[in-house]
């Protein structure tokens, strides 16, 4: 975590914006306004701390997350947002390219397939988005195994409070899955998650497998303190196909649950604001998703989760912290 205490850390302003980066086209070619960042830096926004954006063992990953500035914890993973393609882990080999609260990873060769992951943390919301870029530059279509995989930081006291069909067991129907470290739904501090992983309608591609369970030594094996998800995809010669997930930060269960039953809807003003800074060609493309192709009706936007808070003023401004030495 990070230590707010030592000289070690460097804080630079960035720019408040509503939508975080400008739209990329099909590709993420990074814009002219991009910063080459070394990993090992937080991404402030919407009052919640991103901690540590790294390189862990050769994933491209979050090490943990706060939200003790609005009535939250301190530990809501234990790295996070890891993938692999085909087996083949999505790495940092350089250095990121930061825009704003989103960051950029170097196109990977990962299972024959083009690869570039971007993270975006949202300005308003304590919501990460996840966009997995996939190109297929051979003759042939590639069938590879895409995988999420986080530890959800609730260490032995993980529990499924939610799911999107209703339950609390994990399944193939479920597009969302809220953990935390207790039942209790009003407690705060319990490091509530909203894990994100498919939109409503009839998306091309959805979940052939998840488990609320990691293995991987670069987090510890921790076993059933994780979550794992398994797309299969098919990717068309010559094609590019995105994966899009979320993951929000709640103070509570009841906001954890609050929060990830606004992706039960794709055509709300709260959807579009994470979306915006993508062209209706990169949404056509995101194969767990079914975004309509008409602009989202104009109704009132839902408050957001910060609004429901009773918390101070938080400011417009984002910022991120560029470690130069080692985490606390």
């Amino acid at each position: 975590m990070t230590n707010s205490n030592s000289n070690l850390v460097k804080k630079l302003s960035m720019a408040a914006s509503g939508a975080a980066v400008m739209a990329l086209g099909t590709t993420f070619a990074a814009p002219a306004q991009a910063v080459p960042v070394a990993p090992g830096f937080d991404l402030e926004a919407a009052g919640v701390v991103w901690d540590d954006v790294e390189d862990n063992d050769g994933f491209l990953s979050i090490d943990d997350g706060n939200t003790s500035n609005i009535g939250g914890g301190g530990d809501h993973f234990d790295e996070a947002l890891a993938v692999r393609i085909g087996g083949e882990a999505y790495g940092v080999p350089g250095t990121l390219d930061l825009v704003d609260t989103t960051v950029t990873g170097t196109p990977q060769l990962l299972d024959n397939l083009d690869v570039t992951v971007q993270l975006q943390a949202n300005t308003v919301n304590p919501i990460m988005r996840q966009l997995v870029e996939i190109t297929n530059n051979t003759l042939d279509d590639i069938n590879t195994v895409v995988q999420w995989i986080n530890n959800t930081g609730n260490d032995s006291n993980q529990r499924n409070i939610g799911t999107s069909s209703g339950d609390l067991a994990e399944g193939l129907d479920d597009r969302w899955i809220v953990t935390a470290d207790s039942s209790d739904l009003a407690q705060s501090n319990t490091e509530t998650n909203a894990w994100i992983l498919y939109g409503p309608g009839s998306p091309s591609v959805t979940t052939s497998n998840v488990v609320m369970f990691e293995n991987e030594s670069a987090f510890g094996f921790a076993g059933s303190e994780g979550l794992t998800a398994d797309f299969n995809l098919t990717v068309g010669a010559g094609e590019t196909n995105y994966l899009m997930w979320f993951v929000g930060m709640a103070p509570t269960g009841n906001d954890g649950l609050s929060l990830a039953a606004q992706f039960d809807d794709t055509e709300t003003d709260f959807f579009n604001s994470l979306t915006s800074d993508l062209s209706q060609e990169q949404l056509d493309r995101i194969v767990n998703w079914d975004v309509a192709s008409t602009p989202p009706e104009s109704v009132p936007e839902p408050a957001s989760l910060l609004g429901l808070l009773t918390v101070g003023a938080l400011g417009a401004g984002s910022a991120f912290k560029c470690k130069r030495g080692q985490k606390a």
